[in-house]
Formats: structure tokens, sequence, C-alpha cells
């Protein structure tokens, strides 16, 4: 009994050595960004509340942060436009357009959205207050912003501007609308074919396990998911909620409840791949793939071990609702940016992720009725879940769907990426789709590494080419 202690002992001992060894050859294939604030100038800028109504006066001031060490004069300026929610200065400081701002001379420049951080131009985040929250808005604040920036740099007259996911789709509308501020786009895993509820995106996840993955990935992938889904029939939601290291037990009695524990598993995987990429989904088969270990108890060590930076992990629907439906803004929900996050998608821009009933790896619990309690719950009696679909439909009759038809435009996509179905997959006269192999979300901000695959090392040659020809007189 002891050596079969001991040896159980050495066994989990080696694998926990195994995966710190392959993590550390990850995190040397993808190092840490560094990013270098004390050379950021922060500064502020006038804009309007509503640019479309012209008796409505009010302005507000929001902040923006440049970068101007390698700036000269008459040099380009080139605008990175933030994720959803994610302010970020990195890009500024290190990856492909800083590289090229190094050797063109540009002035780098970033801002937050409005109603993120510290751009909010109204008392509260009520839905009343919200209603200036919009691509349209936001895409004027960049044009203001921008007119500003030549007006104070007379010779820098040449603008780029890049994005990843919810920026490069704001960006390349931004260039659509006004076109004359503008002079190339770079769009990185842009999202471009809008719904209101797909399913293609899990569906797309599914098979880029089963096809890079390969079949015994899989396998554990879809025993992980039908031993929760069990657990979940059977009324085993305390088990289930231990085993998954979730500080409640689960309510496998409330299907909202159930629909929000089981899209956040789903998207952990999501999350690992758009950093690791083809390494990642080899390094997850390799950590669930010990056929001694349960296939759900094997996902559940991954996740924690990967992912768990606190206690335990909270995806409760009801507190996710509280969390969101606070309107202060100095509250958790409103500083994240989630309420305004989900005001966003409710009223405007819609994809919401739902599993199919035809999955093959991860079970039906995500359904549209999820995320329509969700927006109601979250937004209040005021919202309209109906005006969902027309908002949809106006940005695809506006914007062009996956035919925007947008000049000096290059599409980057990572086919690992769950969202390359939405993104465009044709060229056409005057943008260039670059498709690229075995990586997942934005695997191109970064700057050209002796690491990069062929594919990889590719796109951001081109990137290059592009932006530098954008950024000449």
């Amino acid at each position: 009994m002891k050596l079969l202690l001991v040896l159980g002992i050495l066994s989990a001992l080696s694998v926990v050595t195994q995966c710190k060894s392959i993590q550390s050859e990850l995190d040397r294939l993808y190092p840490p960004l560094e990013g270098n604030p004390s050379s950021h100038e922060v500064k502020t800028f006038l804009t309007r509340v509503d640019h479309f109504r012209p008796q409505d006066t009010r302005v507000t001031r929001f902040t923006y942060t440049q970068k101007a060490d390698h700036f000269r004069q008459g040099g380009p300026i080139f605008y990175y436009v933030n994720d959803a929610g994610i302010f970020t200065t990195i890009w500024l400081d290190t990856g492909l357009m800083h590289d090229i701002a190094m050797e063109e001379g540009a002035l780098l420049v970033t801002s937050d959205h409005r109603y993120f951080r510290n751009n909010t131009p109204t008392a509260s985040a009520s839905f009343e207050d919200l209603a200036h929250l919009t691509a349209e808005q936001t895409m004027a604040d960049i044009a203001t912003l921008i007119s500003i920036l030549r007006s104070e740099n007379p010779y820098s007259s040449r603008v780029v501007i890049w994005g990843s996911g919810y920026g490069a789709t704001i960006a390349v509308m931004t260039r659509q609308k006004y076109p004359h501020l503008i002079d190339g786009v770079w769009s990185s895993s842009g999202i471009f074919a809008p719904g209101v509820y797909v399913s293609d995106t899990y569906a797309y996840l599914e098979d880029v396990i089963k096809d890079i993955g390969g079949d015994e990935c899989a396998d554990r992938v879809r025993g992980a998911f039908d031993e929760m889904e069990n657990m979940i029939y059977g009324g085993r939601g305390e088990e289930l909620g231990e085993i998954m290291n979730h500080c409640t037990p689960v309510n496998v009695t409330s299907d909202l409840s159930v629909a929000s524990f089981v899209k956040n598993q789903i998207d952990f995987f999501t999350q690992y791949l758009n950093i690791y990429h083809y390494h990642g989904l080899l390094q997850i088969c390799n950590e669930i793939g010990d056929a001694n270990t349960p296939p759900l108890n094997a996902l559940a060590d991954w996740i924690i071990r990967t992912f768990l930076g606190i206690e335990c992990f909270n995806f409760g629907y009801y507190d996710r609702v509280d969390l969101a439906r606070n309107t202060e803004w100095n509250q958790p929900g409103t500083i994240s940016g989630l309420r305004q996050y989900y005001y966003l998608k409710c009223t405007q821009f819609g994809n919401w992720e739902v599993t199919s009933p035809f999955s093959d790896l991860f079970p039906h619990f995500v359904r549209d009725t999820f995320h329509y309690y969700m927006c109601n719950d979250v937004l209040g009696e005021n919202y309209d879940a109906a005006l969902l679909y027309d908002s949809v439909e106006t940005l695809r009759l506006i914007y062009g769907d996956l035919n925007p038809r947008v000049s000096n435009v290059v599409y980057t996509n990572g086919e690992m990426d769950s969202w390359f179905p939405r993104g465009l997959q044709e060229s056409y006269p005057g943008g260039e789709i670059i498709n690229i192999p075995f990586y997942a979300k934005s695997a191109d901000l970064r700057s050209i590494s002796e690491f990069d695959g062929a594919n990889l090392r590719s796109a951001k040659e081109r990137i290059q080419q592009l932006v530098s020809q954008w950024s000449q007189y």
C-alpha cells in the first residue's frame, strides 16, 4: 500500500513537472508582453456627447495616450483601436506596428472607447444614459481625435489605424465612414458577419479541436462534457462544483445558471488558444490525455492549474447579473466595462454565441434564451430585445456584412480563431485577405520573431509592406 502511495505521488509530481516544462516552452515561444508607460503621454480632447444631433451642444473631455519617441516631423500617425472593454497601451511599446513606427517615424496613439474607463460622458451608466454608446458615436470620436492630431501635426497627413477583434471591426468601419481622414487599415481577426445568435463559432472550435488536436483529444473533451452533462441531469450540482472548483454548488435546477457555468468552461479553450495557438492546443491535449484520470477530472485539473489566480471560480448567472446591473461609475461592473459590453451587444452588435443541438463535443446548454434573459435582467424593463434584430440588420445594410468594399485594408485571420467563420474570407480590389494556419486570434500583432511559423512571418512581412506604403505621401 505504501509503495502504491509513493508511486502515485511520484506520478503526480511527474505530471506537474512535465506541465511546468511545457508551459515554460510556451512562454518562450510567446513571451509575456512588456510595456513602457513612462514613455507615454496621457492627453485629453473635446468631443461631442451626441455627434449626430446638432441641437445637442453638450461636449465632454476624453483621454487618449500617445507615444512620440520615434516621431519625426512629417511622419504618419498610427492609431490603435482597442478591443471592446479591453484597454491596453501595450501596442504603443511593442509589436509589429511599433516596429514599423520606428522605421517610418510615426506617432503612436490609442484611446479607450466612449463610456469605458475614464471616457464617461454621462452622470451614470443607466439604460437612458447609455443611449449614445453606439458604433457610430465611437467612430465619430475616433474621427474627431484624428482631426485634432492632424491639426496639431500639420505635416503628418497620413493616418493608418489598426485593431484586433471588435477594435478591428470598428477600424474598418471608421475608414468606410471617414475615408478622407484615414489612409489605410489593418484588421487583425475582425468580425464582419453580425448575427443575433450564432452557433458557428463553437462549432468551428470543435472542428479545430478535432482536426488539430486529433481523435484522442476530441474523445477526451467529449468525455469531459458528457460527464458534466450527466451530472447536471443527475442533480449532482454540488459534486460538479467541487470538481470544477466552483465557489458554490452548480445550480442544476436553473437553465440560466447551467448555461452560464457551461459557457465559461467552453470559453477556457478559446482564451488559451488565443494566447498559445497551435502549441497551446497540443498542451491542452497533453494535459487532459491521461487515460488513468476520468476526462472531467483531467479537464478540471488543467483549468485550475492554468487559470485559477483566485480561491475559486464564480460563474453564477445571478452573480453576473448583479455585477452588470449596477449603474454607478465607481462600481466593479462599470469599472471593468461589463455593463457597457452588455449594452453594446444587447442593443446593436449581437453575435451571442450559442451551442448547437447537433454539437459533437459541447452540450446544448448555451441557448438563445440564456442571452435573451441576460440582456433583459442586466438592462432592465426599458430594454426591448426585439429591436436587436433590426439593429443587426442595419449593420449589415450600412457596412456591407462580408462585402464591405473598403479600400486600403488588409484583413488577417487566424485559422484557429473560433470567430474565423465570421471574418472576411475572400480578397477584393483594395481589400487583401491573409489567412494564417495554426494560429488563433491576432498572433500577428506581435513583432516578427524567429519563432514565427512561415505563414505568420509571411503575413507580418506583407502587413509591414502595406502599412509602409500607406504611410508615404
